[in-house]
Order: C-alpha cells, then sequence, then structure tokens
C-alpha cells in the first residue's frame, strides 16, 4: 500500500467508526507501515492481520478490538496504547513498549509472555 492509500483507509475507518453505514473498516492486512506514525491513532476494531508495524509509533493509539494475528509489532511504541480485546495470537512483541498500555490478558498474551520470558506455558498460569 501507498501512503495516500493508507490515509485514506484510515480516514474511511474514523467515518465508519462513527456510523458505519457511511465508512468503511480499515483493512490493512499486510501493509507495510514499519517506521509509521501513528500516534493517537484510533484503529479499534481494523483489521490489521500480518501488517509490518515495527518501530512504529502507536503511542496513545486506540487498538481495541483489532485485529492483529500475526502482525510484526517488534519495537513499536505501544506506550499508553489501548489493546482491550486486541488479537494478538502470533503477533510479535519483542523490543516493543507497552509501558502504560491497557491488555486484556487472553490465553493467546499469556502463552506470548511465556514464550518471551521462556517458561513453561504451566509456570505461567
Amino acid at each position: 500500500m501507498i501512503a495516500n492509500e493508507i490515509a485514506e483507509a484510515l480516514a474511511q475507518h474514523k467515518i465508519w467508526l462513527n456510523d458505519p453505514k457511511t465508512g468503511r473498516r480499515a483493512y490493512l492486512a499486510g501493509a507495510n507501515l514499519t517506521d509509521a506514525d501513528l500516534a493517537s491513532a484510533d484503529l479499534a476494531s481494523a483489521y490489521l492481520t500480518g501488517t509490518y508495524l515495527a518501530d512504529a509509533n502507536l503511542r496513545s493509539a486506540s487498538l481495541a478490538d483489532a485485529n492483529l494475528t500475526d502482525a510484526d509489532l517488534a519495537g513499536a511504541n505501544l506506550a499508553d496504547a489501548n489493546l482491550t480485546g486486541a488479537n494478538l495470537t502470533g503477533a510479535n512483541l519483542r523490543r516493543a513498549d507497552l509501558t502504560g498500555a491497557t491488555i486484556t490478558l487472553t490465553d493467546a498474551i499469556i502463552r506470548l509472555f511465556c514464550e518471551m520470558s521462556q517458561k513453561e506455558e504451566t509456570e505461567c498460569a
């Protein structure tokens, strides 16, 4: 995706969040958003499966209920972001800054933290 397509997808998503009949949910699956500045962006319920968000600035962004399955968030700034209900199955969160982030501890997240800390799942339960 090129910059203007991403900007349009985000604009339509903002409209969709206020009125699903007039806008479109952001569908950025597989998009390369490496190093993108998405601070304070409202990406609630966005479809971001397999999206490359490595080193992106998502500080204070809303990613509530977003689908981030297999997304690359390595080194991303997620400080103060809202990740409540986000699907992070298979997401790469290595080196990501989650300081102050709101996150739901689902089984997938618990498995991820176990993997990152190199503990057995039974030790993390």
